[in-house]
């Protein structure tokens, strides 16, 4: 029987700069849901598509490129400094992505020739963007820099405003799906709001008097779990309407996810700390403290298999953590700072790790099964 451990199998390696395709920042990256194609959003209103190739065990640096055309002609006098793609999302099938810009733009591409399908101005700057995996794949969620969240019908080859919700006083921060009729968002402004579509009223509400950055929910717990750069990771259960806080703590967090197999939260804070909580312990403090980085930890993200987390610091230090005993089996120095919460990227069958730093540099981790080895090891 096959090991249940996974193998660091290739070097991490980075997409260097060339003449035809000179990077710059590089502001999001996300796998599909088949982990064969990888999106990657850049600071000079370009995004590109990186595909497996015949090979399906070659590492990402080999595989096929298309760079997709985000500004037509058309669209050439919004070109500006600012003007730079934010957020990208795949829909459930990976056949359509979607990118959101800093000028209220958004765009939906093909992926088969990487074709542009359509692109769309809403009221303001997008926050965030997200497709609709819970039944009605056609739905997108978007949100602003001014408070307002919208969803759109993309069946045709025109979007359509299904409909525009305006609770929020300020830049909502955060977007999250439940089911294929309700999401939950939060803002700037220390509001969630439950709302359904189709419904003008929200469904749950809830105030903060601190900014709430974001929010992850569970389904199994139906929970949303989110922070407010305090010192506390907070649970809101949605059904009992109450709120539930884990103190440890010494600094303001940064980051959480969810590892939800084992009914874990995750959470990395400016004390350079990654601690685990587990959501069923009456018990409201840290299972685990892990205590390998030396700066600000930015982002935390549990491999899908449950097996991983992986943390990132400001100073560009990624660490991979085996849940089995939480001792670190990757530590790796990328050249650029790490600030994005969405900087790490598994794929769906978490035999890749992908790192999107500030250097303009794209670093990856790449795993396989073995049955002969009992330790991970870089070669």
């Amino acid at each position: 029987m096959a090991s249940e451990k996974a193998y660091l199998h290739s070097k991490l390696v980075c997409f260097e700069n060339d003449q035809k395709f000179p990077c710059t920042e590089i502001t999001h990256s996300v796998f599909d849901n088949t982990g064969q194609r990888l999106a990657c959003a850049f600071g000079d209103h370009r995004v590109l598509m990186f595909s497996e190739n015949s090979n399906s065990n070659s590492p990402i640096q080999e595989w096929d490129t298309t760079t997709l055309t985000v500004y037509p002609q058309s669209l050439s006098s919004l070109l500006s400094s600012k003007a730079i793609i934010l957020v990208l999302d795949w829909n459930a099938a990976g056949s359509l992505l979607a990118a959101g810009d800093f000028n209220g733009l958004f765009y939906i591409f093909s992926v088969s020739g990487g074709s542009l399908l359509s692109f769309t101005n809403v009221s303001n700057k997008i926050t965030n963007i997200r497709w609709n995996r819970k039944g009605s794949q056609h739905l997108l969620l978007i949100s602003g820099d001014d408070g307002a969240v919208e969803v759109w019908h993309l069946s045709e080859q025109t979007p359509l405003l299904v409909q525009k919700f305006s609770h929020h006083t300020s830049s909502v921060r955060d977007i999250q799906w439940l089911t294929k009729e309700t999401f939950a968002s939060c803002s700037l402004d220390g509001s969630i709001y439950v709302c359904r579509i189709g419904n003008e009223e929200t469904l749950y509400s809830f105030f903060s008097e601190q900014a709430i950055m974001s929010i992850h929910y569970n389904v199994k717990h139906d929970a949303l779990a989110y922070f407010s750069y305090d010192r506390n990771v907070k649970l809101w259960s949605l059904e009992k309407d109450c709120i539930r806080e884990w103190e440890g703590h010494t600094r303001g967090i940064y980051a959480i996810c969810w590892n939800e197999s084992d009914d874990l939260l995750a959470s990395g804070g400016d004390d350079k700390t990654v601690r685990i909580w587990n959501v069923n312990s009456s018990l409201c403090q840290s299972q685990k403290v892990l205590r390998q980085h030396d700066f600000l930890v930015t982002t935390v993200s549990f491999s899908p298999n449950g097996r991983y987390l992986a943390s990132a610091d400001s100073n560009g230090i990624v660490i991979v953590w085996t849940t089995e005993d939480w001792s670190p089996v990757v530590k790796h120095q990328c050249s650029g700072t790490i600030l994005n919460r969405d900087s790490l990227q598994w794929n769906t069958k978490s035999t890749k790790l992908v790192v999107a730093n500030q250097s303009n540099q794209l670093s990856t981790i790449e795993w396989k099964s073995s049955d002969d080895d009992d330790d991970v090891t870089l070669l």
